[in-house]
């Protein structure tokens, strides 16, 4: 057999060993994500939840509850209102000098807009106020699945 005759019956075998390393990495990117496994993502948070704290950086899923789990939480903290709200998840990590259960602190921060909850007390319980609120930001740690806090914007109208 010459030289020639050699390589080319080792072309489809390395062809195939090839496709086999892409498929394995494609699979990983999927199951990882494009950063490594414990990395932070590339994830970019909206302003509003960068603003929750002097410190909100994305926060790899590994050992985390599931999304799904902070949403529950959180459906169970709004009550009835959660079902027509407008609900986002973030997975972050916080620091947040104003609440101290929040120091560097892994979290699913879950979002909870277009809701209208009464409440009740104002500046002048004499002249009672329709006050609502209108945009929740449920704090569920990410390890334990346990309600941290709920920060509410309250409307007047």
């Amino acid at each position: 057999m010459s030289p020639t005759e050699n390589r080319s019956s080792a072309g489809p075998s390395l062809v195939v060993l090839g496709l086999g390393v892409l498929v394995v990495a494609g699979a990983l990117l999927v199951r990882f994500g494009t950063t490594a496994p414990g990395a932070t993502p590339t994830t970019k948070l909206p302003a509003d939840i960068v603003a929750l704290g002097s410190s909100v950086e994305p926060l790899a899923p590994e050992g985390a509850v599931s999304s799904a789990e902070a949403l529950k939480i959180a459906q169970d903290r709004i009550g009835p209102q959660f079902e027509s709200a407008k609900v986002e998840s973030f997975l972050v990590t916080i620091t947040d000098p104003d609440t101290p259960d929040l120091t560097d602190r892994g979290v699913w921060i879950v979002k909870v807009s277009n809701i209208a909850i009464p409440v009740s007390g104002g500046p002048d319980p004499s002249h009672p106020l329709d006050r609502r609120a209108t945009l929740a930001y449920i704090y569920v740690d990410a390890i334990t699945g346990e309600w941290i806090t709920t920060a509410m914007r309250i409307q007047t109208f």
